[in-house]
């Protein structure tokens, strides 16, 4: 009997050792993959309103539509890089090359445009002319964005513009962009230097191939 009772505490000893590595396990999370927010297979595309928002946060939409997509892929010096192209804000023949570097999404001039783990660092710095500086790091995880194509759980690339002319009434501004899992850039936004407003760009439909 007493044999018994210890090969049964035994089993049981072994059991719980047993459950708690399964638990152990299953608690591990999977790292977080900035290509999965960033980068996509060709002919996928972004469709985008813009709307104007005043310091009162009164918003006007613009009439204005932005369309981006994956035209192909192509290489620069040993690396494959995205190709998107389209309309941006200004910019009507958009062009833009970014590949997956040891979990950053960067340019085709080394620039870290996003980060799905690192929320700690500044990825960007610069300074242009006499006007002004700027820094970018993520911030805001897990925030939910909704937007005409639907509610979204994103990660926020921001920037923070400095001014550099002291009698800039408009003191430190930012900016904005914002990216979901499997879907890409829902949002974003910008200025105009010399306006108090904001633009900002909202996905209104979107394919992923």
């Amino acid at each position: 009997m007493k044999k018994l009772l210890i090969l049964a505490l035994l089993a049981v000893l072994v059991i719980a050792s047993c459950k708690k590595d399964k638990d152990d396990v299953q608690q591990i999370e999977p790292v977080p993959q900035s290509a999965d927010y960033a980068l996509f297979n060709t002919g996928s595309y972004w469709i985008y309103h813009w709307y104007k928002i005043d310091t009162l946060g009164n918003e006007t939409f613009m009439d204005k539509t932005d369309s981006l997509y994956i035209a192909e892929d192509t290489i620069i010096n040993g690396h494959t890089y995205q190709v998107k192209k389209g309309n941006f804000f200004v910019t009507q023949n958009y062009l833009e090359l970014c590949r997956d570097s040891s979990n950053y999404i960067v340019s085709h001039l080394g620039q870290i445009m996003f980060s799905a783990t690192n929320f700690t660092d500044v990825l960007f710095y610069d300074t242009i002319a006499d006007l002004l500086t700027r820094s970018f790091k993520m911030d805001d995880k897990d925030i939910i964005i909704s937007v005409p194509a639907g509610d979204f759980k994103t990660y926020n690339f921001k920037g923070t513009i400095v001014p550099l002319i002291p009698d800039y009434p408009w003191g430190v501004r930012y900016i904005n962009y914002c990216y979901a899992k499997g879907v890409g850039r829902v949002l974003s936004t910008s200025y105009y230097f010399s306006s108090p407003d904001y633009m900002e760009q909202r996905l209104i439909r979107y394919h992923i191939e």
